[in-house]
This record gives structure tokens, sequence and C-alpha cells, in this order.
């Protein structure tokens, strides 16, 4: 029997799902402050809890699913911007932007989803989703 195992870089998927979903308006927005004036465009539940990383998220699993359904699956986050890296190189990444406001609920959303599917998730304050994917895809 033939084994396939997903592996997936969650944050680096809900990122993706995130930009692939916003409105044109905030999309092409250079202004951080213009951009929020266009968040109530952005898909969100009915009590105001932005989604569209989400559905993004959840759609593409479910088709990666459909197509090569996978005997095992693994999502990675990263929760830190804090790794081991810094400690040896402090500039790691120090060039990236603060999360959008709209993007950092979503994480727990669909990590919560996840976890009630019954889908395995590894996160650590001192490692990165590619080092648990890395370490994954060798072992496996």
């Amino acid at each position: 029997m033939d084994r396939y195992f997903l592996v997936i870089d969650g944050s680096s998927l809900l990122f993706t799902q995130y930009y692939g979903n916003l409105p044109r308006e905030i999309l092409f927005e250079k202004d951080e402050e213009k951009k929020k004036k266009y968040f109530h465009k952005i898909m969100m539940t009915s009590k105001g809890v932005y989604t569209n990383a989400v559905y993004g998220f959840l759609r593409y699993f479910f088709k990666i699913l459909k197509t090569v359904p996978p005997t095992h699956v693994v999502v990675n986050w990263d929760i830190s911007r804090t790794t081991f890296r810094t400690a040896l190189y402090p500039d790691y990444k120090a060039n990236r932007g603060e999360m959008p406001e709209p993007l950092g609920i979503q994480f727990d959303i669909c990590q919560n989803a996840l976890s009630k599917m019954g889908i395995m998730q590894l996160m650590s304050e001192s490692y990165e989703a590619d080092d648990f994917s890395g370490t994954v895809a060798a072992r496996f």
C-alpha cells in the first residue's frame, strides 16, 4: 500500500490565503491607515470575526485531501518571531513587518478547526514551521 504524508507549513499557507482573499482596495493600498477603512470588506462572520484566511486555508486543504488522499497529515506553525535563530543572528527576519490585525485571530481559529478534525499540529516558541517540516519529512 502506498503511503502519502502531507506536510503543511500552516503559517505560510494561512498568510498566502489571507492575502489571496483580500479585497482589491486593501491589497493594492500602500497606506496602512487607508487600508483599515476597507477592513469591513474582508470576509467575516456575522459577529465581525475575520475568516478570509481560514476559508482559503480549509478550501485548499480539503482540495489536497480529495486529490491525493494522504495516509498521514501534519500541519506545522510559526508561533513566535523569537526562535533559536534570533539568538544566533539578532537581525534574522528583522525586515518583516507586523502581522495585519485581521489575520492575527485567524491563526487560533484555523488551529482549533484542525484540532477538532484530529489533524496533528506541531508548534514551538523555539522553532519555526520549516524546522518541523524538514524534520518530519526526513524521518518519514
